[in-house]
């Protein structure tokens, strides 16, 4: 009977992946699986693809070292891990009334709370070590990203724009990477670095706003506010805006580094990919905002391609 109600939930509509391979691991390990979202590879990599673009501005006009890149990609694993774990802590009476998050570990009383606090340490743990192979002004910069995960779950409690929050945090890579090879600062590298962050925030707010738009009926019931609220019925325009001044940023960038003609073509095409995806979307279909969530690692991606061939 057991079984029966476990199989029952799975299908049910959830942030868990069950049809992962790392379930296959033993089931004591699930629950810390879930909890550091090791299951959905989604959010670690467009916490990644900044730092490609900080180190490959960093590193101009020569490509990054790709033991630095392999760094920025594990770290990006750890530290998102531990940002989920905080904020399913701070989170953990929300998640247990909203559909798609009720079966998280903490929701449902899958571990204890002192248990996600040990995978928090742990994971902290891990990422200082990667974080000192790099210079001090980098370590300077990476530990006072703290401060913005330790503030974001508290956003959507007070205003409805916590994806810009986010985008403050996700993006951060963009400032580790560029200080990585760089002690002496031109102009034009400080204002390209500080231009591409800014056009990461655009880009979270238009991929936190389509995922945010899966929760919208839940989060009305328990006050909690988004930019998938705040847009409501515009959102399609204000997500539309964002790409278009995300390209324009990533545009001039090129134009202040002098890249190439594969940079300007890549980031033609990743904002073309994302704009016609929203065609005929349904805002009010939770499957495919989490799908057009997902399809933005593939645009970072490309994205990516441009600033390593700039």
């Amino acid at each position: 009977m057991k079984q029966k109600n476990s199989s029952s939930k799975e299908k049910k509509y959830t942030d868990i992946n069950f049809s992962s391979l790392l379930f296959k691991l033993p089931k004591s390990w699930h629950p810390y699986i879930s909890i550091c979202r090791f299951d959905r590879p989604t959010g670690f990599l467009l916490l990644f693809w900044p730092g490609v673009w900080g180190l490959s501005l960093g590193a101009f006009p020569h490509l990054p070292a790709l033991e630095d890149i392999i760094l920025f990609f594990i770290g990006a694993i750890f530290m998102r891990g531990a940002g989920c774990c905080f904020n399913d802590i701070v989170d953990r009476k929300i998640d247990a009334r909203v559909d798609r998050s009720s079966m998280r570990p903490l929701a449902c009383q899958a571990i204890s709370l002192i248990s996600a606090w040990i995978a928090i340490f742990f994971l902290l743990s891990l990422s200082f070590l990667i974080l000192i192979q790099f210079n001090f002004t980098v370590i300077i910069l990476g530990l006072s990203s703290a401060v913005l995960i330790i503030l974001y779950p508290y956003m959507k409690r007070i205003t409805y724009w916590p994806q810009l929050f986010l985008g403050f945090t996700f993006n951060w890579g963009v400032l580790l990477g560029s200080v990585v090879y760089s002690s002496i600062w031109s102009w034009r590298l400080f204002f390209s670095v500080l231009l591409t962050y800014i056009s990461g925030i655009f880009w979270t707010l238009a991929y936190d706003t389509l995922y945010a738009h899966q929760d919208k009926k839940d989060d009305l019931l328990v006050g909690i506010k988004s930019l998938a609220l705040k847009m409501n019925s515009h959102s399609r325009f204000f997500i539309i805006f964002c790409y278009i001044i995300q390209l324009a940023l990533l545009l001039y960038v090129g134009s202040l580094m002098n890249f190439s003609w594969i940079y300007s073509l890549c980031c033609l095409t990743a904002i073309l990919l994302q704009t016609t995806q929203l065609k005929n979307i349904n805002f009010d279909s939770q499957e495919q905002m989490l799908i057009a969530f997902k399809k933005h690692v593939f645009s970072g991606f490309i994205i990516s391609l441009g600033f390593l061939n700039g």
